[in-house]
């Protein structure tokens, strides 16, 4: 949460929430070009000197604005997944209890709610952000391992290593509720999951199918 956190020291709003509506507007006004780089300097605790690391905190869509201006080298990716399967794996994962930003995940048809508003943003960043965003299939990544993985290092501008396929066998810190799944490897059992919960399923299929993404 490094980034979120900079961006609230450096709008310094008077809310004490650390998502607010008057935080992220100072945060869009500030010109400070500082805020990249204090971020950096914050992740090298963890993160030491290495010229390349992954920030996958959930939250980062929302940030997408200010990420793209104050980290112009920043290569962002997108991984999208199958709403449904989405929504329950966000449903059966309890994130962090002491943040309040995730407790949309407590409601299985909320989490639904907030795919949909997800979907929503992410249309908007790629409208008035360009080029700036990749996007890939998580059911692709699944399906052609290789295919997939080198399309990204491409796009970050990164060189193919064979090991790139063994990452389950790499020893790097993983400070993520994914960290079981990481020493996994790729597997397929995900995929369409939800549909082993029957007609459960029905209510909060209903919502991402009346936003167009089911026939």
């Amino acid at each position: 949460a490094n980034f979120v956190y900079e961006v609230k020291r450096s709008a310094q709003s008077g809310s004490d929430d650390l998502l607010s509506l008057e935080t992220l507007t100072r945060a869009s006004q500030e010109t400070n070009v500082r805020l990249g780089q204090d971020y950096i300097d914050s992740t090298r605790p963890r993160t030491g000197h290495t010229p390349h690391f992954i920030d996958k905190l959930p939250l980062n869509f929302i940030y997408l604005g200010l990420i793209a201006r104050t980290l112009p080298q920043a290569k962002i990716i997108c991984l999208r997944r199958d709403p449904m399967d989405t929504c329950v794996s966000n449903y059966r994962q309890l994130f962090a209890t002491g943040f309040p930003y995730y407790r949309y995940n407590y409601d299985l048809l909320d989490c639904g709610r907030y795919y949909m508003q997800f979907d929503r943003l992410m249309q908007h960043w790629h409208t008035i952000l360009p080029g700036r965003i990749y996007d890939i299939q998580y059911e692709s990544i699944v399906a052609n391992p290789e295919q997939e993985s080198r399309a990204i290092l491409d796009y970050c501008k990164l060189s193919w290593e064979d090991n790139c396929l063994s990452f389950n066998r790499g020893g790097g810190s993983v400070a993520t509720p994914s960290a079981v799944q990481v020493r996994q490897g790729i597997y397929s059992s995900s995929v369409d999951r939800w549909r082993c919960y029957g007609q459960e399923m029905e209510p909060l299929h209903d919502l991402p199918k009346s936003a167009g993404f089911y026939c």
